[in-house]
């Protein structure tokens, strides 16, 4: 397409290529060849606002930039892009190759006229252009643009401000203008109309040129692109009628507004400025009055300075580059640069890049740097993070003054993430050891009343004009020194007297001026040199300290007193402003600085703060060792008053500490416990600090808005009281179970002496077992027990002689049976005595009914079981005890629940570990004098487990399900609390007991687990992948959409399947043949069984009975002979007698699940572990079906995993996740429960 007709034929393509030619470098210009010529242009149109706008796609990735050229009478006048370059770059460059595709060496038309070609030629060779005749037709910016210098494109943001000096003449003073608001002057050019011409001067330069300097033609063009401009050019200004009107809108008269203002151009408006020095108006002191009133803060803290020291070591290193920001402003702070440093080490010369990591900075200014970014990354306008920037800049100056440091200047918005900070943008400078204030002054002169606003860095006067940057905590000059605010506030006033050093009164004016000092004498000490004003001595005044929130700080202003009138104790000097009448009170040294002592004693942050205004602490400051109560008692001490606590919201503390009184007495089943708290005449009611304790909480809220804080020692005794207590209407309750906890839960409480008795003999009778006693076996037990199995009825013993329930938890294969039946022949053996009940899983009920046989033959049992089992209760009494399964005592209920056992024993009892089954409430509705249960896992998932199991031994042990989560689940699984697990080991530690293997059967052979690693066939490896990767994008998806919580399920399922195409792919597609069917686990397993373990016999558990079957195919297809049991198998016993007795089946194949529980199985010296489990507790269980008493081979265990799979993603998860605290009981953690979506990607990736 021919792009002069797509731009509507408008374009000087003459001066396009001239502006292609001297705008761009070389290497740009390259560069953006090779962009237009690939055809990364995409899009070229001109707008309605006559831009000419293209899209240029990037050459590195997909990003499309889009590029502007804003055009004037047909020209390019400036171009932007918003790439990181922002202009002046390659895809600029493309654009314009695409604008000159196809042109000549001159394209476009031209219009001159021939008289109008002789005019231009002859203002082309002038030796200075200074008097510019107008053409007829022709507006002024035609003209001017034939005659344009070469500029290069930033001058088109050079901006005028056009003076009016008289009707005929212009003072224009041009500014390139930069964020934050600062402006820099480069130009000065006058207009002078006379004779039908106009002369331009320039007074910047003394080019001798055939066109317009760069001065001229800026003013020139900005001057004419305003609508008034133009009319100043064409004499169509009604200067009476302007005056009139601007004497109107300022109400200032014609006559001053000619004598002392000028009046200024600035785009379409004319405004009036003074011509004496730092004069203002009456309306412009009244706005910087309103905004000293609503913005200047007095809650800023003070900052101090330190040596400065500048050594550096390496080529290379970090700065740190500042923002000019306003408190209320978004952009950074500050940002972190890297570059080499010049041969002399005193600046960043080359290779300047910025960074986010401090890599050359040593760990000391790392800290800093530490500091200084968590500010940075708080920002959100609050005064806080203003508050913590300003308390490190005065705290770490002398590690800040080590470091380089630039400010930055531009027109790149310091807040965009895709800045590009260019040397050039950067000013190098380093902190002083003085710090600058600002010095207020109100005198008259001439008649006239004046404010005079002065710089001073220590004890030198500075120019205010000097200061090239400043931001709300420093400040820096061209010399490239910075300071920081003796007074933070006087940052902020800083923006509004820069350029006004001094605001002058007329006379009559006198009411807005003491309006104005009114307001200024709040936030700032004055100087007061009037006539009129009266000074004051202030001898003697009340002392009083009021305080008030600002966000998370405290401040404290510290104010004497004197005739109701107030004066901040920090300010030496002081100004009262009436109507009519100015005075200044001097406040006594030795009464201020007595106060100020005796302030700055209460904290030793103080001394350091003293710079504007009030004193101010953060509110961990404030609760570190109860500060604020001793605040309170020393301020009474001190004659201090202390005002504004009934107004305060975060930190409404009660002034008076902790009053806490506390009785025990003794109850039938529990101990009564009345704890009485109080903070001065404020009583605390038990319901409202137990809820603050549940929360975790010091603080009590009390009856008149304020809060109680509670002593440390006594928070610490209330969290172990509530944690083991029980509430209700009556009062609070500790269970009579809980007198193991009575030391650490009744410390410095009041016993009475029943209770304390009662203490006194259950643990004289837990000493007396922890010392050995022994108890007499009963003769009816035909078996040896071992040491710790008679340690075991020991304590079982105790238990029934204290009337507790009880956990035996003992390792599996130590015999936990056995020493069952040892306590119910005790029971039984000596008398009649009602009936025991033994529940049990189905696996386990014949077991039990032959130990019973084989260890107490005189014992009368009943198996309760099936279709012909007893349905009287009479029938079943007359056994000594009844063996039954969980499932049928559920179903039977109503039966068993009308009778009160002696012995109700749970064996396996982790079968009941939901409280919300109905096989948990079954069983808790059945009645017994004795409980106990039986278990070699108390703890399977997690701590919760416990609750069910320990709660039927002993009920109301453990509180109610909630407070056990609340109190133990969550602070020891989630939070690692080990005081938590501490107490609770201590509240169950008499009722439960656990011996391991390693303690207690030191005769059991050695056993070694290994890990044997599969590596995949290609074809069963591709279709491993193919299916992960399925189940990862579908998984991820849903996660991302539901949440971890409601994809569980899916979860699940996903790694079920790929667990299962480790073993086989037959396992998720039964379809498959030849190579794709292959598994090389079961390659491996028969590898290992018929070349390695030889004449020993081995047991192998798989979870999956399918993964089974295919291995029961590969035996049959070789004649190896094998037992099988899994959880269809009715007759579990005689399977296990044919692999125990017989010579010919070496073989035994169990699922996971079946075989987990109640199997002797020591024939067997080698397991196989087919697929790793989630929870490594089943596992173990699996292997000690060999590993047991009466084992006396040495045992090898071997896990089949598949390298580079789910299953290696199941150990490692396994070792990562954090175990329960081993002192509770020793457990294995389930993985599920904790599983994160980290954890979930990991897996799957």
């Amino acid at each position: 397409m021919d792009n002069q007709m797509l731009l509507g034929g408008n374009l000087d393509f003459v001066d396009l290529k001239k502006f292609l030619l001297t705008e761009y470098a070389e290497i740009i210009r390259q560069r953006g060849r090779a962009l237009f010529e690939a055809g990364h242009v995409k899009h070229l149109d001109i707008t309605e606002a006559n831009e000419i706008e293209a899209l240029v796609d990037s050459a590195w990735s997909n990003r499309t930039y889009e590029v502007l050229f804003f055009l004037e009478f047909g020209r390019v006048t400036s171009s932007m892009c918003d790439c990181p370059y922002g202009a002046g770059c390659k895809h600029e460059v493309a654009a314009l190759y695409f604008l000159l595709e196809g042109e000549d060496e001159i394209v476009g038309p031209v219009r001159d006229t021939t008289q109008e070609q002789k005019l231009f030629s002859r203002m082309r060779h002038a030796d200075q252009l200074e008097n510019l005749p107008f053409l007829p037709g022709y507006n002024p910016g035609q003209i001017i643009d034939k005659i344009r210098p070469n500029l290069p494109y930033w001058y088109n943001r050079m901006k005028g401000q056009h003076q009016l000096i008289n009707d005929v003449e212009i003072s224009s003073k041009l500014y390139e203008p930069s964020w934050g608001g600062q402006t820099n002057l480069i130009g000065d050019v006058t207009t002078l109309k006379m004779s039908g011409k106009t002369q331009v001067k320039c007074n910047s330069c003394s080019k001798v040129s055939k066109k317009l300097c760069e001065h001229q033609y800026v003013a020139l063009k900005d001057l004419l692109s305003s609508e008034t401009g133009r009319k100043w050019m064409e004499d169509k200004i009604d200067f009476d009628q302007l005056y009139q009107r601007l004497s109107h809108k300022y109400g200032i008269a014609v006559e001053k507004i000619k004598k002392a203002f000028s009046l200024v151009i600035t785009g379409n408006q004319i405004s009036v400025q003074s011509k004496m020095e730092g004069f203002t108006m009456q309306m412009n002191a009244e706005r910087i009055r309103e905004v000293v009133r609503s913005q200047i803060r007095i809650d800023t803290p003070s900052l101090k300075e330190v040596l400065y020291e500048g050594e550096r070591v390496n080529e290379y290193t970090n700065a740190i580059v500042w923002h000019n920001w306003q408190f209320g402003d978004t952009s950074p702070y500050f940002c972190l640069i890297r570059g080499k440093m010049d041969k002399q080490q005193t600046k960043l010369a080359t290779h300047i890049k910025e960074v986010e990591y401090p890599k050359y900075f040593n760990a000391e200014q790392r800290n800093v740097y530490r500091l200084l970014l968590e500010c940075q990354k708080a920002k959100e306008g609050r005064l806080s993070n203003q508050v913590d920037l300003g308390r490190i800049l005065a705290e770490q100056l002398p590690v800040l003054r080590k470091l380089f440091h630039y400010y930055f200047v531009g027109d790149t918005h310091f807040g965009r993430s895709d800045r590009v900070l260019r040397k050039k943008n950067l000013i190098q400078f380093r902190f002083s050891e003085e710090s600058a204030e600002l010095k207020f002054r109100a005198y008259s002169e001439h008649e006239m009343l004046i404010f005079s606003t002065a710089l001073f860095v220590g004890n030198q006067l500075k120019d205010i004009s000097s200061i090239e940057f400043h931001n709300d905590h420093f400040i820096c000059d061209q010399a490239g020194i910075g300071y920081l605010w003796k007074y933070p506030r006087h940052a902020q006033a800083m923006a509004f007297f820069k350029g006004k050093k001094r605001l002058l009164f007329y006379p009559d004016e006198r009411p807005q001026f003491f309006a104005f000092l009114e307001e200024m004498g709040k936030k700032f000490a004055i100087d007061v040199d009037l006539s009129f004003a009266k000074n004051v001595k202030i001898e003697k005044a009340k002392r009083k300290l009021f305080l008030k929130e600002i966000e998370d700080y405290l401040v404290f202003e510290p104010i004497l007193e004197y005739r109701k009138m107030r004066f901040n104790a920090l300010q030496p000097k002081s100004l009262r402003v009436t109507r009519d009448a100015v005075k200044t009170y001097d406040l006594s040294e030795v009464v201020r600085e007595k106060f100020l002592d005796d302030l700055e004693s209460l904290h030793a942050a103080w001394s350091k703060q003293h710079a504007d205004g009030a004193y101010y602490l953060q509110g961990e400051e404030i609760m570190k060792n109860y500060w604020f109560l001793q605040f309170f008692e020393r301020c009474k001490e001190l004659d201090i008053s202390v005002y504004g606590r009934e107004n305060l919201n975060v930190h409404k503390y009660n002034p008076n500490r902790a009053k806490v009184t506390s009785t025990i007495k003794s109850g039938i089943d529990w101990f009564d416990v009345d704890v009485d708290i109080s903070f001065g005449e404020e009583e605390v009611s038990t319901k409202v600090w137990l809820e603050a304790i549940k929360n975790n909480s010091k603080f009590i809220k009390l009856g008149d808005g304020s809060m109680g804080i509670l002593p440390d020692v006594w928070l610490g005794r209330l969290q172990r009281l509530q944690k083991s207590a029980t509430y209700d209407k009556n009062g609070l309750h500790v269970d009579k179970l809980k007198f193991n906890l009575v030391d650490q839960l009744f410390e410095g409480m009041d016993i009475d002496a029943e209770a304390e008795a009662y203490i006194a003999d259950r643990k004289q009778k837990l000493e007396s077992f922890r010392e050995g006693k022994e108890y007499n076996l009963p003769s009816i037990v035909k078996a040896d027990l071992r040491h710790y199995q008679l340690e075991g009825f020991n304590w079982l013993k105790f238990l029934q002689d204290m009337e507790f329930g009880g956990c035996l938890a003992d390792d599996m294969g130590l015999g936990k049976t056995l020493q069952a039946i040892s306590i119910l022949a005790d029971f039984h053996g000596k008398k009649r005595r009602p009936t025991s009940l033994v529940i049990v899983p189905r696996t386990l009920l014949f077991n039990w009914a032959t130990e019973l046989d084989k260890f107490c033959p005189s014992l009368s049992y009943l198996v309760h079981h099936g279709p012909s089992r007893a349905k009287d209760l009479k029938e079943l009494k007359t056994f000594n005890i009844i063996i039954s399964t969980y499932d049928t005592i559920t179903s039977d209920i109503e039966l068993f629940r009308k009778n009160t056992w002696a012995y109700i024993i749970l064996d396996e009892s982790q079968a009941i570990k939901n409280p919300q089954s109905k096989r948990y409430k079954a069983m808790c509705l059945l009645k017994s004098t004795h409980r106990l249960v039986m278990t070699g896992t108390p703890i399977e998932n997690g701590t919760f487990d416990l609750f069910a199991q320990m709660t039927f031994a002993n009920p109301g042990l453990l509180g109610n399900m909630t407070s056990f989560k609340r109190d133990f689940v969550k602070p020891i699984e989630k939070e690692g609390d080990e005081g938590a697990s501490a107490l609770l080991q201590k509240m169950i530690h008499p009722f439960v007991l656990r011996r391991t293997k390693e303690q207690v059967a030191t005769d059991l052979p050695e056993k070694t687990e290994s890990i044997l690693f599969c590596e995949m066939e290609p074809e069963q490896r591709r279709q491993y992948e193919e299916l992960k990767q399925e189940i990862r994008n579908g998984l991820l998806k849903t996660v991302e959409e539901k949440g971890i919580a409601k994809s569980k399920f899916m979860i699940l399922d996903g790694l079920l399947r790929l667990r299962q195409m480790c073993n086989s792919p037959l396992l998720v597609d039964a379809s498959l043949t030849g190579k794709e069917a292959t598994s090389i686990k079961i390659e491996m397993l028969i590898e290992q069984i018929t070349s390695e373990i030889g004449g020993h016999n081995a047991l192998v558990f798989s979870q999956f009975t399918s993964m089974l079957s295919l291995i029961r195919e590969r035996l049959d297809e070789r004649n190896i002979a094998y037992t099988y049991l899994d959880g269809s198998t009715r007759d579990r016993q005689s399977v296990v007698e044919e692999f125990q007795n017989s010579d010919t089946h070496r073989i035994f194949l169990i699922s996971l699940k079946a075989g987990n529980t109640g199997l002797n199985l020591v024939k067997a010296d080698y397991v196989y572990i087919v697929d790793p489990w989630w929870n490594p507790a089943v596992e173990a269980q699996a292997i000690d079906r060999t590993h047991r008493i009466g084992q006396d081979k040495h045992i090898f265990a071997y896990k089949l995993i598949c390298k580079d799979t789910i299953e290696e993603k199941i150990l490692e998860l396994q070792k990562k996740k954090k175990k329960l605290a081993s002192d509770i009981i020793h457990t294995d953690t389930s993985v599920m429960k904790t599983l994160t979506k980290k954890d979930l990607i990991d897996l799957f990736n």
